[in-house]
């Protein structure tokens, strides 16, 4: 949600996932900040126990792919397949 010179995140809904290998729905209930908080909760578990975080830079990377494929497959109205990430 934004608006009005603010912005909140949330976790609430239901996520479908179906490919050849994939069949799964799991749905969220309504936690405000969850997603922030998760990790914030988990970076400092990460420092306390001297390892690394859950979350690394390729998961953000892949966020990023994954939400672009999904503003084009809404826009054009077809399957984005993702390729691959390679390190």
């Amino acid at each position: 949600l934004s608006g009005l010179g603010m912005l909140a995140e949330g976790r609430q809904g239901t996520l479908e996932v179906v490919s050849n290998t994939v069949n799964s729905t799991d749905t969220y209930p309504a936690q405000l900040l969850a997603n922030y908080i998760d990790e914030v909760v988990d970076f400092q578990h990460a420092i306390t126990e001297d390892r690394a975080p859950a979350a690394t830079g390729l998961d953000g990377t892949r966020v990023v792919q994954v939400t672009l494929a999904m503003i084009a497959s809404a826009r054009e109205k077809r399957t984005v397949k993702i390729a691959p990430l390679t390190v």
